[in-house]
């Protein structure tokens, strides 16, 4: 599809005023662009020559031009990679301070970025973890043990994408604080740097055949350290700011607007959606491109990201007037601030010997030195 340099620039600035009045763009509009220094009757057989191609279409006879989807996917293309070149690497949003307050691997935290790229983008905005395989699950860091009373003590884990969970755990009487420590010192010296699938199902196991308190109670804090760790495991949805396409001229039919609400509260939906982007460069589609009819008048722009072994997708939902350039550079400062932030926190996980019979052998005999 051969356009030249000048119809390029007549497409995007027609496509920009598109997005910000909702209404078609007229010829003399345009010749007013300072980087055209054209007329209004050159910007007229440019645009004729645009229709042409099928980049651009008049609603009505004396209306000015709208883009086409294929105009469209012209822009998203061969021009708005160029913009969003010349802003790579700078931080408009601040969205760098605000992640300063938290957490992303937390769910509070996940939570409120959707919110936050929802209320600056003025779109309903999305986030989607998929569940991770059992060989991709947290790996404990370091546990702890404090013991509160006689027959209580708090389990404190950490691991090593730096979640913290802290659990309520019994005791059997007969075991005080020393004792207590001796097994915290056992597990971290046998569990630490671990993935939970390799060592939960044979540990519990072995503990099942021991005798006495003290492996009852290394059995207790195992399976407490299994429940909060196979949490990572889950997958996760979150849609925010879907009532915003309010604010958009397209849905304010309000059958339009039920489909697309509709569409967004199935299950598969987000997945549907964000499932098949990997890479951190912004990714738009169109209408028909993607995976629900009800979705054909809406426009998607989404990207991924990696911390650690977390592979997170983010997207955002609009109208096919939306506007790309600012979307596209939300999600791709996010990404970019986001794996930044995050790098130096994903540990690394240490090899480990595929057999446990070793570990259970040496853990068999430092209990019965315990209790001895």
């Amino acid at each position: 599809m051969g356009i030249t340099e000048r119809q390029e620039r007549i497409l995007e600035h027609l496509i920009c005023d598109y997005v910000d009045s909702a209404e078609p763009v007229g010829s003399r509009t345009l010749s007013k662009k300072k980087d055209l220094g054209v007329s209004a009757a050159t910007v007229r057989n440019d645009l004729s020559d645009l229709e042409e191609a099928g980049l651009v279409m008049a609603p009505h006879t004396s209306a000015g031009r709208i883009p086409t989807d294929e105009g469209l996917t012209y822009y998203i293309t061969h021009l708005l990679p160029v913009r969003l070149a010349e802003q790579h690497g700078t931080d408009p949003f601040g969205i760098g301070q605000w992640l300063t307050a938290g957490k992303l691997n937390d769910d509070n935290m996940r939570l409120a970025l959707v919110d936050w790229l929802a209320k600056t983008a003025g779109l309903p905005a999305m986030l989607y973890l998929p569940a991770l395989a059992p060989e991709e699950q947290a790996v404990l860091a370091r546990l702890n043990l404090i013991f509160l009373a006689p027959g209580r003590a708090l389990l404190v884990m950490v691991t090593d994408d730096e979640q913290v969970n802290s659990e309520l755990v019994d005791m059997p009487l007969s075991i005080g604080e020393k004792e207590m420590l001796i097994i915290e010192g056992l597990l971290n010296h046998y569990l630490r740097g671990l993935p939970l699938h390799y060592w939960r199902a044979p540990l519990a196991e072995f503990l099942q055949q021991q005798e006495g308190d003290l492996a009852c109670f290394a059995r207790h804090v195992i399976d407490r350290l299994g429940e909060a760790i196979s949490h990572d495991g889950r997958r996760v949805v979150y849609v925010s700011g879907t009532l915003k396409l309010l604010d958009q001229p397209e849905f304010r039919n309000p059958d339009s607007l039920r489909r697309v609400l509709n569409a967004l509260e199935q299950e598969e939906t987000v997945p549907n959606l964000l499932a098949s982007i990997s890479g951190s460069a912004p990714v738009i589609r169109l209408g028909v491109e993607l995976p629900d009819d009800a979705l054909d008048d809406c426009a998607m722009v989404c990207t991924a990201y990696h911390i650690g072994r977390q592979r997170g997708h983010l997207g955002l939902l609009g109208p096919k007037r939306m506007n790309y350039l600012i979307s596209a550079r939300l999600l791709q400062t996010t990404v970019q601030v986001l794996e930044e932030a995050f790098r130096d926190k994903a540990m690394l996980v240490p090899e480990h010997q595929n057999d446990l019979a070793p570990l259970l052998h040496s853990f068999a005999w430092q209990l019965r030195d315990i209790r001895s």
